[in-house]
């Protein structure tokens, strides 16, 4: 697509949230012969306050779970499109599918004893998630969830994903118990169907299997740093080294919200690796020559830094922006601003880049990426109004004071040594 300064950019985020509500939505979805387990359920859930972490926040609003709201905060956000994950901070748990707080990557299917009952959460779910998206579904990208222990079923959910109009699917970590790992050919017929169906992978950080269950000092930071490193980007390594996306080179991974720098560092632990001990013959003669054309970014409210090392460094064609609605350490702020705080946190990052760079890490890249309908975004880009590719890389003059827990203008990783003025101008201490 061409660029134009006074058009209208398209803005694809790859990360956000639903929460559907046990009671009030999901239920609805039961059926009848289990609504006696799904009642059972509930009852053992217990009441739900308005929210596990943004109870009392801005971004507890309905847009959880209601289309019309998501709708027409995307509307005010300028964004086209966005990805749709489950885990929104408002309690709401996937059904038999493990906590909302690290259920977002994959279910917990570790006893075999519930995977019956946690494929039945699965297809509860993405069966109300296709009816959420058909609001708009070339918007509204849901994230099917699979069924991984079985992957005869997973490939019939990514064919359910392509007829309901969805573009991905939730694609689980890594070592998983009872889930074949991803170099195995058995899984040939899953990338198959994914290729055919136009069908995405996105793993989200915070999804991978947890070692050792963490206790005594510092075991919080201790568990989110074992499941939100690099065991979420393993399927990276797995498809590659699987001679996966040499058996399907239309196959595409986007990995979000991890640490910043692991796309580059990454390629540079896998070519060294390579040389040393490779024996596998891969058809593009390095592992790091499958990023470009294979494996994608999803920054999550990014740092400036981040956006600059992936101009500066020859990657900004594989970077998608991020908004994390409606989490509140995400871009999306809710309340009465001047200008939308995640507009002023994606111009914060996109002014410091060359004018191309910013208009695909913003959207471009994602419509590519995920082969959306771009005139059509165009033609939602325009209707509401989001930024011309001038306003996008005009540097931002003033700052809303945003709640303390949000990271819209320090970034995933936080402020970075390139970052010297914004820790200045946030007053923001050095770690």
């Amino acid at each position: 697509m061409s660029l134009s300064q006074a058009a209208p950019v398209i803005i694809v985020s790859a990360d956000s949230h639903v929460g559907p509500r046990l009671r009030e939505d999901l239920r609805a979805y039961c059926p009848a012969r289990r609504l006696d387990d799904y009642d059972a359920l509930i009852a053992q859930t217990g009441p739900i306050v308005n929210g596990q972490a943004l109870l009392g926040h801005p971004n507890a609003g309905p847009g959880h779970y209601d289309p019309a709201a998501r709708l027409a905060d995307m509307d005010s956000d300028g964004v086209a499109a966005e990805v749709i994950y489950h885990g929104s901070q408002n309690g709401e748990p996937l059904p038999w599918g493990g906590s909302a707080k690290f259920g977002i990557g994959t279910f917990d299917a570790f006893d075999s004893s519930l995977l019956e009952l946690s494929e039945l959460g699965c297809d509860i779910y993405d069966r109300w998630l296709a009816d959420f998206c058909s609001a708009d579904p070339k918007r509204l990208l849901g994230l099917f969830h699979i069924p991984a222990w079985d992957i005869g079923k997973s490939v019939e959910v990514v064919r359910r994903a392509g007829a309901a109009g969805l573009t991905g699917v939730n694609f689980p970590v890594c070592g998983r118990a009872g889930i074949r790992p991803y170099n195995d050919p058995a899984w040939d017929p899953f990338w198959a169907a994914c290729v055919e169906n136009g069908i995405t992978l996105h793993t989200h950080g915070n999804g991978a299997p947890i070692f050792d269950a963490a206790t005594g000092p510092g075991a919080e930071e201790i568990t989110i740093t074992d499941v939100g490193g690099w065991t979420s980007r393993r399927a990276a390594h797995y498809l590659i080294y699987g001679q996966v996306f040499d058996r399907f080179p239309g196959l595409t991974l986007v990995i979000t919200e991890i640490e910043e720098q692991w796309y580059q560092s990454t390629q540079w632990a896998l070519d060294s690796q390579y040389r040393r001990f490779g024996h596998t013959p891969l058809k593009k003669g390095l592992p790091s020559a499958y990023f470009p054309t294979n494996i994608y970014m999803g920054a999550s409210f990014m740092s400036p830094a981040q956006a600059v090392e992936a101009s500066r460094d020859g990657y900004a064609g594989n970077v998608i922006w991020g908004r994390d609605y409606p989490h509140m350490e995400g871009a999306h702020q809710a309340g009465d601003f001047a200008e939308p705080v995640h507009l002023v946190a994606l111009r914060n990052v996109m002014s410091r880049v060359p004018q191309h760079d910013a208009v695909n890490m913003a959207g471009l890249n994602g419509v590519r990426a995920m082969g959306l309908d771009g005139d059509y975004l165009a033609s939602v880009a325009a209707r509401i109004g989001a930024p011309t590719a001038e306003r996008l890389t005009t540097p931002v003059e003033s700052f809303p004071e945003v709640l303390p827990l949000c990271m819209a203008f320090a970034g995933q990783s936080g402020p970075r040594p390139l970052d010297k003025e914004e820790m200045e101008r946030f007053k923001l201490a050095p770690r």
